[in-house]
């Protein structure tokens, strides 16, 4: 089986000739006559997660909205029928590594220095300034949209994935963590009502298959809570190992020392990061 799991037009966005921060790209072209000369792909959204996006009237960003929206419903649908189909539990790890793990979460970092160092952010396309342009709007336009569309596909993956992914993560933790963006953040993307990707049980039965050391193993009739390492937690909170050593000292973090080696228990790390995220949407 081959995959194709480079994103559609990622590179060409970033530093190809469809980059809209390009003179020849500039809003001031004649986008009217590109919007008629345009060839969409025109493919249903067959994902669990709808994608909804500001509304902007201009043609340049309705030019690439058409193109960058249906290439990601198209990368999107091939990879959710490839990864239904694979059942090797080896090879669905090996996917979870080469497109979550490498490829998508590295789109998305870059895509969030690209936004930082050009001032690209969603606060300056919903609040603009009256030094703005429509070309400046425009261009934070795209690589928003590109950011959720990058998204979109990393969650449809991971829940295609949910047997081999440890830490899931959400729309929040996704734009906070790889994109370092400040919470509270907007959700652009739902997850549909009624969607699931495959059969609870049979999906259970697959998990106890695949996964024998479950989250919580019993020995002695006492229940033993997995746990994590710091390289892990710094990973997921994408810090340093010493600053989360030092999080752990100052009791920021929960955790326990065992023989001079820290050990977070996940469910303490998954409720610090709720709380993160809450603090964030505190008014």
């Amino acid at each position: 089986m081959h995959i194709d799991y480079r994103f559609p037009l990622f590179d060409e966005l970033m530093q190809g000739r469809l980059n809209p921060l390009h003179r020849e790209n500039h809003a001031g072209q004649n986008y009217l006559q590109r919007l008629q000369e345009q060839v969409t792909v025109s493919e249903p959204d067959k994902g669990l997660y709808r994608l909804t996006f500001i509304r902007w009237s201009h043609p340049k960003t309705e030019y690439y909205s058409r193109l960058l929206v249906g290439e990601t419903y198209v990368y999107c649908n091939e990879l959710i029928i490839c990864l239904q189909e694979e059942q090797n539990s080896s090879i669905r790890a090996y996917l979870r590594d080469m497109i979550l793990d490498k490829h998508l979460s590295t789109c998305l970092q870059r895509l969030g220095e690209f936004i930082r160092l050009h001032q690209l952010t969603l606060s300056r396309l919903t609040n603009p300034s009256p030094e703005d342009t429509p070309d400046d709007l425009a261009n934070c336009y795209v690589f928003q949209l590109l950011k959720v569309c990058v998204c979109k596909a990393y969650l449809e993956v991971q829940a295609r994935l949910a047997g081999e992914v440890n830490y899931p993560l959400n729309e929040t933790m996704i734009y906070t963590g790889w994109l370092q963006e400040l919470p509270p953040v907007p959700i652009f993307l739902t997850r549909q009502a009624g969607t699931t990707p495959e059969d609870p049980d049979s999906k259970k039965k697959k998990k106890k298959m695949m996964q024998p050391a479950v989250a919580e193993k019993k020995q002695n009739n006492v229940a033993i809570p997995d746990y994590m390492t710091v390289k892990e937690a710094a990973q997921i909170l994408r810090m340093d190992e010493r600053t989360v050593r030092r999080m752990l000292e100052k009791g920021t973090i929960a955790g326990m020392r065992m023989q001079n080696v820290w050990r977070i228990e996940k469910a303490s790390f998954s409720h610090f990061l709720q709380e993160k995220t809450n603090q964030g949407k505190r008014p």
